[in-house]
């Protein structure tokens, strides 16, 4: 975190802002998209849903974790903060 400060205390004059959040999140498992017998077998016998439930489930599960993430920012006091699409990547176009 020191480096981070003496970067931010360098170049203050070119930052627009500072992001502050985690950079990704770790997964603890492997769920193979791609592999259709894999994938109907842990529906079938890890998850025990009708295989045509699984979107449905999957899609809650989605929504449990981004709604999991902001109450976890918001008690630890961060501000949320969201990107539209392409303005990182027009910010790193910038001289």
């Amino acid at each position: 975190m020191k480096t981070l400060s003496r970067f931010v205390a360098k170049f203050t004059s070119l930052i627009v802002g500072v992001l502050s959040c985690f950079d990704r999140v770790i997964f603890k498992g492997y769920l193979p998209l791609t592999n259709g017998p894999a994938l109907e077998g842990f529906v079938d016998h890890v998850l025990r849903i009708r295989r045509k439930d699984f979107m449905a489930f999957a899609e809650g599960q989605s929504e449990a974790l981004v709604d999991s993430a902001k109450r976890l920012a918001q008690g630890a006091g961060s501000q949320r903060a969201v990107t539209p699409p392409g303005a990182l990547a027009k910010m790193s176009e910038r001289p």
